[in-house]
């Protein structure tokens, strides 16, 4: 199921040095996107996934951690098989998931996961909309959000912005989605040459930003990246 890595990470594992797999393949179609390579299936060759664990293997000593990311990783029967073999390396392990699929990430969670990122697209009004889909995956948000909050993993809820979607409103309907200690990380929107569609979205400025964290900050942690 690994389509991809990278050897070295210094920023995708919060505090951890890392390695970072892609696996392929989304059931979103989030216009915005900056992986639109990896949005349709591509078989892993075998090749690459002897050389991830050959590099891990090597570099073991110094990789503190290994991200899951995608694509969404969820989408793969093997998920909870690869978890357990990056542990038996001694790896903390990181997933990237747009919480679609709450029983692939319970089982995820109990192969060892450490750290879960969960994307918040929206508000769940307009969930359909931001990720391109005509049925709102909701409740299944709802059910991961419950999972991860019964559970011992770390976790945080991140939301890549963007002022056509991402209105006040919008932003408000997010906060009140989100408990009290909870982690919400706030991405700017950046274009990608690999977005999934070529319209330049519209970022927030600097300002902005830190408007919108002043806003939420007393109540909620928040975090820009």
């Amino acid at each position: 199921m690994i389509y991809d890595f990278i050897k070295t990470s210094f920023v995708d594992f919060p505090k951890l040095i890392s390695a970072v797999i892609f696996t392929s393949g989304c059931n979103l179609r989030c216009p915005y996107c900056h992986n639109g390579s990896l949005i349709d299936h591509h078989i892993g060759e075998l090749s690459v996934t002897n050389r991830f664990f050959d590099h891990i293997e090597k570099r073991k000593n110094v990789l503190e951690g290994v991200v899951i990311t995608g694509g969404e990783p969820t989408m793969h029967s093997g998920l909870p098989k690869l978890v357990e073999s990056l542990k038996d390396f001694g790896m903390k392990v990181k997933l990237d998931t747009n919480g679609t699929n709450p029983e692939m990430l319970r089982r995820a969670i109990e192969a060892g996961v450490d750290y879960v990122a969960m994307d918040l697209k929206s508000d769940f009004e307009n969930y359909a909309l931001t990720t391109g889909l005509d049925v709102s995956p909701v409740e299944n948000i709802r059910q991961s959000m419950r999972l991860l909050r019964a559970s011992t993993v770390e976790y945080e809820f991140r939301t890549t912005i963007m002022k056509e979607f991402h209105s006040s409103q919008v932003l408000d309907r997010i906060k009140t989605m989100i408990l009290p200690g909870e982690l919400w990380v706030i991405q700017n929107y950046r274009f990608s040459d690999e977005q999934l569609e070529e319209t330049h979205f519209t970022a927030f400025s600097p300002l902005e930003l830190m408007e919108i964290k002043d806003r939420f900050g007393n109540e909620t942690r928040i975090e820009l990246r």
